[in-house]
């Protein structure tokens, strides 16, 4: 019996440590990647905010003319360095369309720039501030004619759907 109690001595305070090292290191490990989480939307709201501004300006149809290659090349380069892999990805498919002939873009839709740009943009927001907020509320604010164009109101709102579900985007960017 008493070989048992010193034994049961030995075993249950080392079994209690051995949890306590476990769990500790559960929530050392969460710690350790929410500040990791932390740091990088500190350096993407120090360094990424002009990549969302030129982002903004690439919706502007007449502004988009005058983008030169170089300075897709420096949103691509930003985005690598401070952005999150749907926003890379995005950008990344974006340019592939600009990359295609004029003959093969005639068979896609017209809006499928504004599509991708509209979820680059919500997705720098989500990654930067944490918030999700609807691709069409861009739109309303980026394009004057957006209420009253049915036909931009129907479609682009369905290529956006088609884009999430492609990416797996957050599901509070859908139309």
């Amino acid at each position: 019996m008493d070989q048992v109690l010193s034994w049961a001595g030995i075993i249950i305070p080392s079994f209690v440590t051995i949890v306590g090292l476990i769990v500790s290191y559960y929530q050392n490990k969460k710690t350790i990647a929410d500040e990791i989480m932390k740091s990088k939307r500190i350096l993407m709201v120090e360094k990424g905010m002009s990549v969302f501004e030129q982002v903004i300006l690439l919706l502007d149809t007449n502004k988009m003319q005058s983008f030169e290659q170089e300075d897709f090349n420096n949103i691509l380069n930003q985005l690598y360095v401070h952005g999150s892999k749907n926003a890379i990805t995005l950008f990344a498919d974006f340019q592939q369309y600009n990359y295609q002939d004029q003959e093969i873009k005639d068979k896609m839709s017209k809006y499928q720039p504004f599509a991708y740009l509209c979820l680059l943009l919500v997705q720098l927001k989500l990654d930067v501030s944490g918030e999700v907020i609807k691709p069409t509320e861009i739109l309303r604010i980026r394009i004057t004619d957006y209420e009253t164009n049915s036909e931009l109101k129907h479609e682009l709102p369905n290529l956006i759907n088609q884009l999430v579900d492609k990416y797996h985007l957050n599901d509070g960017f859908r139309c």
